[in-house]
Order: C-alpha cells, then structure tokens, then sequence
C-alpha cells in the first residue's frame, strides 16, 4: 500500500511539472518573440552615434593637449633636439643636389656644343625622312577616298600623285644614303609637293563637303592630311638655314647658385628653412638642365630643332610641399608669444613634422637628382645612339648591331655569341665587371675595326609547348634557385605609344632610349595633340604576366611600345636569351644591343638565339617593339648555354 502511494505521488509531480511548463510555454512566448526581436538599423545608428561621440572627445582632447603652452626653455631644448636630428641630413642632400647641379650643367654645355657643330649634311637626310613619312600617311588617307564608287577613278588619279611624289622623295633618300657628305636639295621638291598638297586639299574638302556619312569621314581625314602636308612641305621649301636649326638661344636660363650653397659645400649655419628653399631651386635647375640635355641629343639624332626637341621631352617638376613658413616659423625664438617661435605642445608638433617632411622631400630630390646625373647605379639607357664615342666603341657598337639582326627565316633558330662584344666594353673595375685599371693601354682610338665578336653556333629548336609547360616566371639569376631550365621575364614597365608610321628602321629615337626614368611623363606620343585623351601624356604602366608572350596594356596599330626591366644575378654569368616578337622588337642589355628583328612576322618562341653574358647584381633589359597591324606581342626567355650541349 505505501509503495502503491509512493509510485502515485511521483507520477502526479511528473504530471505537474509538464502541466507547467506547457502553460509557462503558452504565456511566455508572445514575450519571448517581443523581446528576442533585433533591429540592424536601429543598432547601426546606435553604433555610429557612440563612435561619433568618441571621435569628438578625442579630437577635443587632440585640441586641449596641443594648446598646453611650454616652458621657454623646455621648448628651446624640444626644438633643438628635432633640429639635430634632421639638420645633417638636409645639409647632405643639399650638398648632393649641388654636385649633381654642376654635372647637369656640364653634359648640357657639352650636347649644347656638339648642337652648335651640326652641319646641314647632318639635317637634310632627316628633313627627307620627314617629308617622306608625311607623304605615307597623305597616300594612305588618299587611298580610303578611293573606296568610294562615285569618286573612284578622279580618287585614283590623286592618289597617284601622292605616289609619284613619295617615289621621287625615295630617290632623294637613296642619294643621300649614297652621298653623305653632300646629300641632295630637297627645297624644289618640297616646293612642288607643297602646291599639289594644297590643291588635293581643297578638293577632298568638296568631297568631304558634298558627302555624308562614313565618306564624309574619310574624305575629311584626308583634307586635313593634306594640309598636314602641306605645311610640312613649306617648311622645307626654303632649304635649311642651319644657323636657326642649330640655335641655343631660346632655351630656358638656369638660375645662379643658392647663396647658401659655395664651392660644393654649404654655409654650416644655414637654418632649416634655407637649406629646404635651396633644396627646392637646386631640383627645378636640374631638371631644367637635365630636360634641355635630353632635347640637344634628340635634336641632333633626329635632325630638329632645339625647340621642336624640347616639346618632346619635356618634363613637369615634382609636386613639392611649401614647409617654408612652418620651418620659418618654428626657427623664431621660443616662446616668443601667438604665431611667434614654438610656445605651445602644437607648435612643437609642426615644426617637428616640417623637419620630418623636409628630410624625407630632399632625401627623394637627391635620389632623382643621382638618376638624371647618371650614377652607377642608374638604369643605363640604350646605346648605339651616342654622339662622340671613340672609334672603338663605335666599331664595337657597329658589330654588336650587325650580329643582333634577324629578319624572317635568316638567322632562323640560330644561336648567335655576343659575348666577346660585351666584354670589349667592360672598363673600370665596378661590380661585376673586367677591370683594366694598372694596366698599359694605347688611347689613340684606333684598331677598332678588329672587334668581331664569335660568329654564329648550332641551331637551337624550343619545343613551344613543352617550354609552355616548364617556363617558370621571374627575374632572379642563382645557382640556389629552384628555378632551373627555362626561365621568362614576366614583370615589365610598358610605355607607348609612339606612332611609327609603319616604319621598320627603329630610326625615330624615343625618350626611353635615352634615359630610363619609370617617374618619368613624355609629351610627344601618338595622342599628344588630342586633349582629354587618356594617353595625351605617356607614362610608364607595371604589367605582370603569367604567360610567356607579354602584350603592352593596350595595343595599337602603328605603333611604337617599350618595356624595361632588371635581372639580378648572383655572379656574372653566360646566359641564352631566346627573344620572340609579333611584329618587330629591338633588345638592348646593359645598354648594348642584343637583338633586332626588322621583320614583320607573328611570335614564334624560336626566332633566334643570342649568347649574352648578366653581369653580377642587377641587369637591364629594355625592349622596343613596333606594332603593325592587330597582334601586338614579345617574350624574353633565358635557359642556360648547356642546353646546346644536348643532341
């Protein structure tokens, strides 16, 4: 009987427990849903109000500190302190931006000089080069009228003209290729070039005018070609005067010396603030120097004038802060009162970031001003171009462009050695180079003419697609590198384009070719006469591939690209360098020339091989391709020479 009550009491406390909890349940849940509710927008405006509250009280916390006033000695000690650690650096850049000044000045004086010498049998070649490109392009724009059924036949006819023109102008550059020393007078044909252009011009406008639509289009194109050269005839048709083409005297004046800065050296009490503004003059002098330099060489190797080589390479100056009147400011007596020396935790604060600035701004002046004044560890721009080389080099550089030429099947997957070339040019003792210094040498300049160089090895077939699959990307050149067989240069710096009005002579040289600059902006590529054109100014783009064949960022017809890059290598080295391109490339190591292909063709990997040596620490490796139609492509890959031992 008790076990029966027992067993019943437990099961009536189970019974009333689940009564509980169902009804808790039924009571509760209209309360739970109301409370387990969440708002997101309601939270997120709570949580921007709270930090809204925080940024404010910080700030007026910022404010409080800085006004805290210093002590006039604590802040003289403050100040000083900031001035030591800064004050040296400033001095050294300043003193490096004044050397390189004097260097600057010196090369612009010589290229200014070697102007001044030029002679008109230099100037007319390159004058009937013009005219020719000119008379391509009027041809060219001529045919696209002749699409038109209406005006086919009279379009031919003018056409025509064009042609004969441009055949008589070919004859003119044949003779003067062949005569030097006294190249033909190209005025008279310039001066009936210039009147038959005139006349097309005024009837393409009939054309233009009495049309619509994709006509209306070509025929005004080719107007306006016609007067393009017109204007370029006119300027030849009263002959070169050589004296005006050989002036200097409108190139910009460079500003005297800073009164701090004698004799190389610097006033040991200049204060900030005059050590930053000499800073400041000694950079726009540079560049002003460096900027006219560049446009003296491009004028003799192009045959212009200063003014129209000057248009082309000039340069903006780099944006720099005014720390002035902060570094001023901050160098008054401390404590002097509102506005006057340092009298407060905030005026601590801003002379104190000035300095800072000031350093870190003449640290990166100096750093250019090294570049432009070409030190040793500058990018080496592309010889083969330079004026004055003794006759040594010159055969050197001769040889080196002779061996480099392939062009379609000759010289097909042949490898050929350069190696001897280079090392011909290897002189002082810098890294990674054959010193000569100590030894006896005859410095007359002659006996260049016995530079060879080897001839050419075996030929060489690359498997595309078994190199495809076992090419590894980079730029490193170890013997403890994983990487080993074929490697592809695969990170670039592009530029372009340049219009190369289907020219394959690589004869237009470009800023690029004379100094490597990647800050550098250029004025006079193919867009520069359209405004608002996204490459109205050319400035160099960081493309990395994870292909073998690497394209510019964005192709044209027509065209003239270039990219640059450096190889390191851990010891100096011989190396093969298998260069493709779609259509024509021209390489250039170190400066020297190691390929040029003239031919238009696709990119084929095996096109030919060359036998080059990297030397120790980095390498520079500068690529100029020319653009045709559509496709526009070129690959670097290096392997090492005992591949041509395999059978």
């Amino acid at each position: 009987m008790k076990h029966n009550l027992q067993r019943h009491w437990f099961s009536g406390l189970i019974l009333v427990s689940v009564l509980l909890h169902v009804v808790g349940l039924f009571v509760l849940q209209p309360w739970a849903e109301t409370r387990m509710e969440f708002d997101a927008e309601a939270e997120r405006e709570r949580a921007m109000l709270v930090a809204e509250r925080e940024k404010v009280r910080k700030e007026l916390e910022k404010e409080r500190r800085q006004r805290l006033r210093l002590p006039k000695d604590q802040a003289e000690q403050l100040k000083k302190r900031e001035e030591r650690k800064r004050r040296d650096l400033l001095r050294e850049n300043v003193i490096k931006l004044a050397q390189a000044r004097e260097k600057m000045l010196r090369e612009r004086e010589e290229a200014f000089e070697r102007l001044r010498e030029r002679q008109e049998k230099e100037v007319v070649p390159h004058q009937i080069e013009r005219l020719r490109e000119r008379l391509r392009m009027a041809e060219h724009t001529a045919h696209q009228v002749t699409r038109e059924a209406k005006y086919k036949e009279e379009a031919d006819a003018m056409k025509r003209e064009l042609s004969e023109h441009r055949d008589e102008v070919e004859d003119l550059k044949k003779r003067a290729a062949e005569s030097p020393d006294k190249p033909p007078d190209a005025s008279e044909r310039a001066s009936e070039i210039a009147k038959t252009a005139e006349r097309l011009a005024e009837r393409y406008q009939e054309m233009a005018d009495e049309s619509g639509g994709s006509m209306k289009a070509r025929a005004q194109r080719a107007a306006d070609e016609m007067e393009n050269l017109k204007e370029a005839a006119l300027a030849q048709a009263d002959g070169i005067d050589i004296d005006a083409m050989n002036d200097t005297s409108g190139a910009e004046a460079i500003s005297d010396t800073p009164a701090i800065v004698d004799d190389g050296g610097v006033d040991p009490g200049a204060t900030p603030a005059e050590l930053y503004d000499a800073a400041v003059s000694l950079e726009r002098d540079i560049n002003r120097a460096d900027e006219q330099t560049r446009a003296a060489e491009r004028a003799v190797l192009q045959g212009q004038t200063l003014a129209e080589a000057q248009s082309s390479v000039g340069q903006s100056d780099p944006s720099r802060p005014d720390l002035t009147p902060t570094l001023e400011r901050g160098e008054q007596s401390a404590g002097g009162g509102s506005g006057q020396g340092i009298s407060t935790v905030g005026d601590f604060n801003e002379y104190r970031d000035a300095l800072t600035k000031a350093a870190t701004e003449t640290s990166d002046m100096a750093r250019r001003a090294s570049r432009a004044a070409g030190d040793s560890s500058a990018p080496t721009p592309a010889r083969g171009q330079a004026q004055g080389v003794s006759p040594a080099e010159a055969a050197r550089l001769a040889r080196l462009n002779q061996l480099s030429r392939t062009s379609g099947q000759r010289n097909r997957n042949q490898v050929i050695d350069l190696t001897s070339l280079q090392m011909a040019n290897w002189q002082g003792g810098g890294e990674g180079s054959q010193s000569s210094q100590g030894l006896r040498a005859d410095q007359s300049g002659r006996g260049g003419e016995m530079i060879g160089g080897s001839g050419r090895q075996k030929t060489l077939r690359l498997r595309e697609q078994e190199v495809a699959a076992n090419a590894l990307p980079g730029r490193m050149l170890t013997d403890a590198s994983a990487r080993k067989g074929f490697l592809y240069l695969d990170t670039w710096y592009f530029v372009g384009p340049w219009r190369n009005f289907s020219k394959a002579d690589f004869s237009d040289v470009h800023p690029p070719e004379q100094r490597i600059d990647l800050d550098a902006e250029y004025y006079d590529g193919w867009f520069a006469d359209r405004p608002n054109h996204p490459q109205q100014v050319l400035r160099w783009e960081f493309v990395q591939s994870d292909r073998i064949a690497i394209q510019p960022p964005r192709i044209h017809h027509s065209s003239t690209f270039y990219a640059y890059t450096e190889v390191y290598s851990d010891t100096t080295r011989e190396m093969l360098v298998a260069v493709a391109s779609d259509d024509m490339a021209k390489v250039w190591l170190n400066g020297d020339v190691i390929w040029t292909d003239v031919g238009q063709s696709g990119w084929n990997l095996d096109e030919g091989f060359r036998k080059v040596i990297f030397q120790r620490g980095f390498n520079t490796v500068l690529v100029r391709i020319e653009n045709g139609p559509a496709y526009c492509a070129f690959s670097v890959v290096l392997c090492s020479p005992e591949i041509l031992e395999q059978p």
